[in-house]
Parts: C-alpha cells; structure tokens; sequence
C-alpha cells in the first residue's frame, strides 16, 4: 500500500487504499477478507465481480453497487438463456451491449455482418418477454420479418415456454393480415415483429402502446421516413414535448 484515497470507495464512498483500488474491489470495511484471498480469487474465478458482489449481499454492505450487482444477476440470466437456445455463451462484444442495455441506455450496435447482432436483439426480446415485458423488433424486410418470427418460435420450442408473439408484413395471407391485426390492435402479444413500413403504413395500430424494448434491424431503412424515428420514440414512451427537445 502507497496511498489512502479519500471517499472512492465505489460501494460506501469512504476511504480506500491504492491496492484495493488496484484490485478493482471496495474497501476493507465492505469486503472483510484478507488481500491474499481476494486474490487468490481473482485467479482462480472467471467472474471475480460476480462473487464480489455476492460476498457484499451476504454481508451485508452492498451498497452503490446494487445497480451493478442487478446489471449482474440480469446478465447471468441473459447468458443462460442464450446458451438455451443457441448452445453457445454471450461473447464479449454481446456481454457488452447488454450490460449498456441493463443499465437503462440507448445506444447503436454498430458492427460486422456476423458478430451475433441479430440473434442478441431476438434472444434479448425474448428474456424481456419471459418477464411479461413488452418489445418490438423492427427489420427491413418480409423476409426478415417471418425468419424472425419463426427463429422466436424455434426457440421458445427449445426451452419449453410460451410467449404470446404477433407479426405482420406483406407475405401473410389476408386471413393471416386479420388475425395478426385483431392480436396487435387489442395488444395481446409480448413480442411484436414488424417491417419498418408497417412503422409507416399502420401506425395507428400500435399507437399509444409503450414497449419496454425496441430493437431496430437496420436502422437506415427505419430513417427512410424521417417520421419514423418520432413514432419510435413514442413508442419507446417519449412525449411529443421530450421529441421536440431532442430534435
């Protein structure tokens, strides 16, 4: 130890010293265990944070990082249900925008054809519908728009639950049209799956329904119509005010 620093203590926000500091753990009145198992831990664990964060619940002394230990439990359930349907884990890059989405931002995922944006937008959708939270996934085409229904359904199969899902693009019957439209207009569904033309075209459908999550599959043709993005934020439970002050 060379320092004591003043009220950085990222839990309790009292002093630390540099080498716990240098450890990235919170300070000896939070965390009551000797440096060397500390880090005896840190090698021995893949998610050292994880099991830090759990040693402060049991103890009793988690305190500003609480949001961070939800962001954690969130992520662990995430990458399960990943590795459910998919037979793989959340890479780097994914753990990344979930942690972002987690803590309560927007943001562009802005990456090469196959990195996994696709899959992570549906698999997410999916963990928020399980919880009877509402999303919409909004892709570009028809095509992508039923792949994307069929995938949910697939992997729905695969862990043996029951979202409540609606779709609706130019390749359905007019039968289908119908169904899908009685389903979206009396909001019965958990996961709506879309064109960004129907965003235009039948706006009125899901006007005034709030989502807990919006996934966009290519966003430059979602801004073909400036329009567009207003509607999103509407839906995304922004007022026409909070618009306005963005723009």
């Amino acid at each position: 130890m060379k320092a004591i620093f003043l009220k950085l203590c990222p839990n309790c926000g009292d002093d630390i010293n540099d080498y716990r500091l240098s450890l990235k753990v919170p300070c000896e009145k939070c965390l009551p265990l000797p440096d060397e198992k500390i880090l005896e831990l840190i090698r021995d664990r893949k998610n050292t944070l994880s099991y830090i964060l759990e040693i402060l619940k049991e103890h009793g002394s988690l305190k500003n990082l609480h949001s961070l230990y939800k962001i954690e439990i969130q992520l662990e359930e995430l990458n399960d249900l990943f590795y459910k349907t998919t037979g793989s884990r959340l890479w780097s890059a994914q753990r990344t925008w979930a942690k972002r989405i987690f803590s309560g931002k927007n943001f562009a995922i802005i990456a090469p054809t196959g990195m996994g944006k696709s899959v992570f937008g549906i698999i997410l959708s999916l963990y928020y519908a399980l919880k009877n939270r509402k999303c919409y996934i909004i892709v570009p085409t028809a095509i992508l728009a039923e792949q994307t229904y069929q995938r949910i359904i697939s992997f729905l199969e695969k862990i043996g639950a029951t979202v409540k899902i609606a779709r609706y693009h130019s390749m359905l019957s007019e039968k289908e049209k119908e169904l899908e439209k009685e389903t979206i207009i009396s909001r019965q569904y958990h996961i709506l799956v879309t064109t960004s033309a129907f965003l235009s075209k039948n706006f009125e459908m899901v006007n005034g329904d709030i989502f807990d999550l919006i996934v966009v599959d290519d966003v430059d043709a979602l801004l073909k119509s400036s329009k567009n993005v207003d509607k999103v934020l509407s839906l995304a439970g922004f007022s026409e005010e909070n618009n306005s002050s963005r723009a």
